[in-house]
């Protein structure tokens, strides 16, 4: 089959496509020349002159606290003395020359003032408690100090809407009208509430559009941009704000601030490890001299350098649940689609950048991406299937989280490998669900398969037309005894409150082998846990009522089945059994 065209003319103006590759480009040219000027910076800083700046800033004070603020304001000026030229290029002449820029001079030097203040004083006031805490407990102080570092960032992103955004945007709430209206709809069929929507006057700096979801707790509220009041029809304002009540909705606000305050809490540590060992070999009298500051930054920075594009990696994901859950409450895939392609045209977006760079440098996925979701979810609508759901199969299987894909690709070898050995050519899915299964091994065995659900099987019907399919209970299998070689029973066991007659029918139903597979917990919990899933019940999935380790596993089929092979594929437990 021909592949489809991604992207048309209508939807993508391909002369300011042109325009967004070359912008684009310089951007990224411009963040290695930043990267590089750091570390440079650092780096020639590590003795002499950081050595110099400490013994100023004692000649002026003998007092700790004074002095480490001293050190660190001199420090940063002189730092974005060295940096104001690529800054002032990239955030003032590049914009103005692609047309995304509407600030003046004067605003854009009040903003970086703005800007420089806020850097300085929150810091300094960061700072101040490291090195309070590195110099009172010199083991442990990386620990006290990520956890205060998750305590600053939860107060700040619940006073940024209400005490920093004013400081650069003027906030108005959303007039009464059909937009409002859609919004009021759109949280109650969700079941939620948001504090209100507000319009900031993005067009005083720029021409781009965005959205956004702010703030935390009391002061939590999705923000549009005024410069999306033109040219956006209401169903393309209403997915728009779909996606940010999708990010509250999942808790995403919450989920970012864990993640990232683990990370900081991961680069202290080994900021801790590197200063110990790397402070005494540069001369420094500790590793909490304030001359150590240039090598505390580095190490960090390297840090954070390495770790984000994994960040990136998480928060694409949280991007793709957001679009989706749009897609889901509104409906309109149609509107979804203009308003990515309107997006990527306003703002410069590549629309197809080179996959390198979508994976170092993005937070979202990439508008063509998503674009290609919404006309996925367009065809299943048309063909009266149920797109993909948060929840079961769908969630498992066509979420576009790409970690999530690859361990079920790797599942899914796992799994045929093992049928491989069996030599089965006579194959039955119990518990089939929409045939995901039988799709992935249906071009090397042949795979029949048995389900309770009646809609689940018409789509298994259709995703696999040369399989047969048949409506039972995997309890009360209609089937005759012996009347597979091999049967399948894939992450099904942890759904039944007994799982007893379930083994006893497939132990019947087969004539050699039965291949079954359940969560391996804690690990299953484990992953969802770090992915922020299902917190409150501590990483289980609610469909779940059992939750069994390897052990508990093996001791459930050594009542029915001889265990020939017991594989693990993250986060899951695979046997191969033999009829006893």
């Amino acid at each position: 089959m021909e592949e489809e065209t991604l992207l048309t003319e209508e939807e993508i103006d391909l002369t300011r496509q042109k325009k967004a590759k070359e912008y684009a480009h310089l951007r990224h040219l411009l963040f290695l020349a930043n990267l590089a000027l750091g570390g440079i910076y650092l780096l020639a800083f590590l003795r002499g002159p950081s050595q110099a700046l400490k013994a100023w800033s004692l000649s002026l004070t003998s007092h700790p606290l004074l002095a480490v603020a001293l050190y660190f304001w001199a420090w940063a000026l002189i730092y974005g003395a060295l940096l104001f030229p690529l800054e002032y290029y990239g955030g003032f002449v590049l914009p103005h020359r692609y047309g995304l820029s509407t600030q003046t001079h004067k605003g854009w030097g009040l903003d970086r003032a703005k800007s420089l203040f806020l850097g300085l004083l929150l810091g300094t006031l960061t700072l101040e408690v490291i090195y309070y805490l590195w110099r009172a407990f010199p083991s442990l102080w990386w620990l006290i100090a990520g956890l205060f570092i998750l305590l600053f960032t939860i107060l700040l992103t619940n006073l940024a809407p209400v005490l920093l955004l004013p400081l650069f945007f003027r906030l108005t709430p959303l007039p009464e009208g059909e937009i409002a209206k859609r919004l009021t709809d759109l949280a109650e069929r969700a079941g939620t509430k948001v504090r209100g929507v507000f319009t900031i006057d993005l067009s005083s700096k720029t021409r781009a559009a965005n959205a956004a979801l702010v703030g935390m707790g009391n002061t939590r509220r999705i923000v549009l941009g005024d410069t999306l009041n033109e040219g956006y029809s209401p169903d393309e304002i209403e997915t728009i704000l779909a996606h940010e009540l999708g990010h509250h909705v999942h808790g995403d606000m919450a989920r970012g601030i864990i993640l990232q305050s683990a990370l900081i809490l991961f680069g202290f540590y080994l900021t801790h490890l590197a200063l110990n060992w790397g402070g005494p070999l540069l001369g420094f009298e500790a590793p909490h001299d304030i001359a150590a500051l240039p090598l505390f930054a580095l190490s960090m920075g390297a840090f954070l350098v390495i770790t984000t594009p994994l960040a990136n990696l998480y928060s694409r994901s949280r991007e793709c649940a957001a679009d989706q859950y749009a897609l889901e409450m509104t409906r309109h895939p149609e509107a979804f689609i203009s308003m990515m392609a309107k997006l990527a045209n306003q703002n410069l977006a590549d629309v197809e950048p080179e996959p390198w760079v979508e994976f170092l440098l993005y937070s979202h996925p990439a508008i063509g991406k998503r674009i290609k979701q919404g006309k996925e979810f367009k065809r299943a609508m048309a063909s009266r299937r149920t797109p993909y759901s948060r929840r079961g199969n769908y969630q498992k299987y066509l979420n576009p989280n790409p970690l999530q894909q690859y361990l079920i690709r790797r599942f899914h070898q796992r799994v045929g490998e093992l049928v491989r050995e069996t030599g089965a050519i006579h194959i039955l899915d119990a518990g089939c669900g929409e045939g995901f299964t039988i799709e992935r091994l249906d071009s090397d065995f042949p795979i029949q398969g048995v389900d309770t659900d009646l809609s689940s099987l018409l789509e298994a019907r259709e995703r696999n037309p040369n399989s047969d399919f048949y409506l039972g209970d995997i309890r009360d299998l209609p089937l005759s005894s012996q009347a597979f070689p091999l049967t399948l029973c894939l992450e099904i066991l942890e759904h039944l409150p007994d799982p007893h007659p379930a083994l006893e029918e497939l132990r019947r139903v087969t004539s050699r082998h039965s291949l079954i597979s359940v969560p391996h917990e804690p690990f299953f919990r484990l992953a969802n846990l770090l992915r922020g899933k299902n917190l409150r019940a501590w990483g289980n999935d609610l469909e779940h009522i059992h939750n069994w380790t390897a052990g508990d596993f093996i001791r459930l089929l050594e009542g029915y089945f001889e265990i020939e092979k017991l594989v693990y594929s993250f986060p899951w437990v695979i046997a191969l059994c033999r009829k006893a």
